[in-house]
């Protein structure tokens, strides 16, 4: 086998295992160890892999750290998270991905008796205190910009779990309903979930359709449920009912921005003018169009007589007097 063939082999082999061993590689590739780890180190003074203790993994793209994936698109994370927390019921053992939308998960499952088993440092973070959750922290290596774990480790962890639900997550859904990540390294730990659980439920938001990634998860054939917001593509929905896959969508609630604060209107003064009313009532109120000033100094005009100006809510009089046009 030519060396850029092998070359090629070995970082396939690793996107689909993740974390492998020397002795492993040089037995799927039908090489002895010394070249296998002689290839390890072409390949890693190329920078297409990193090299780990006893063995290697490939480098993918330049991933964003948790930190800065978790505020994006936040409501619609909450929206998906509220409507998956809605179908767990007590008791149940749930199997909780990488991610920041199972970590909004995570946090409203908070109190609930439930057993949740996860590979994410933030979710464990998150229930680690909860009397009511009992927590299953799976093994492996740790990978501290994604705060996940990965590896064999996991993988053998999962072997010996079965849930009732996995909430699995998903950097991108392509529109004929592949299920993307942008790891390599973190799909096989994925893929070992899937076999693990009873009831499979997809979570991505709406910006994840198409999204982004190059290794497949999985197809809607292996998803029960898919759980988005309501602003999703509709094509892409329509391939995962057409394979009977059940697709609940929640409306993302906003927060509304604060109103601004309106004008002090200004003091309105009621005056009432003496006399029958038009319509038999003993008095007529009506508005003041300006503020009322005291008038001195000046005698009634004929057919005019002095009022007393009084504040129109309390009834208070103010002692200020104006006159009216007598009717």
């Amino acid at each position: 086998m030519l060396r850029e063939t092998r070359h090629e082999q070995l970082l396939r082999l690793l996107r689909e295992e993740g974390v492998l061993p020397v002795g492993q590689i040089a037995q799927r590739l039908g090489v002895s160890e010394a070249t296998a780890r002689r290839d390890l180190n072409d390949l890693g003074n190329a920078g297409r892999l990193t090299r780990v203790y006893g063995g290697a993994v490939a480098r993918g793209p330049v991933e964003r750290p948790f930190a800065e994936e978790e505020v994006d698109d936040r409501d619609d994370k909450d929206a998906v998270a509220r409507r998956a927390a809605a179908t767990v019921e007590d008791g149940e053992v749930v199997l909780l991905d990488i991610g920041t939308t199972t970590l909004q998960l995570a946090r409203r499952l908070r109190g609930r008796s439930i057993t949740v088993a996860t590979s994410n440092l933030a979710v464990y973070e998150e229930l680690k205190d909860d009397p009511e959750v009992t927590l299953v922290l799976l093994g492996g290596q740790v990978r501290p910009n994604y705060r996940s774990l990965v590896g064999h480790l996991t993988r053998s962890s999962l072997s010996h779990l079965y849930a009732d639900r996995l909430f699995l997550g998903t950097s991108g859904v392509l529109p004929d309903g592949r299920v993307l990540d942008t790891t390599d390294v973190e799909v096989p730990v994925k893929q070992a979930m899937l076999s693990a659980a009873r009831h499979v439920a997809l979570l991505a938001t709406a910006r994840k359709f198409p999204g982004k990634g190059t290794a497949r998860i999985c197809g809607p054939a292996d998803v029960d449920t898919l759980v988005t917001n309501q602003t999703s593509d509709p094509g892409t929905l329509a391939i995962f009912r057409e394979a009977g896959v059940r697709v609940e969508t929640a409306r993302t609630e906003t927060a509304a921005p604060e109103a601004p604060e309106a004008p002090a209107a200004p003091e309105r003064t009621t005056v009432r003018a003496d006399g029958p009313a038009a319509d038999g009532d003993p008095a007529r109120l009506r508005p003041a169009e300006r503020a009322v000033e005291p008038v001195t100094g000046m005698e009634p005009a004929t057919g005019m007589e002095p009022v007393t100006a009084v504040q129109g809510k309390a009834g208070v009089e103010t002692g200020v007097e104006t006159e009216v046009e007598g009717r």
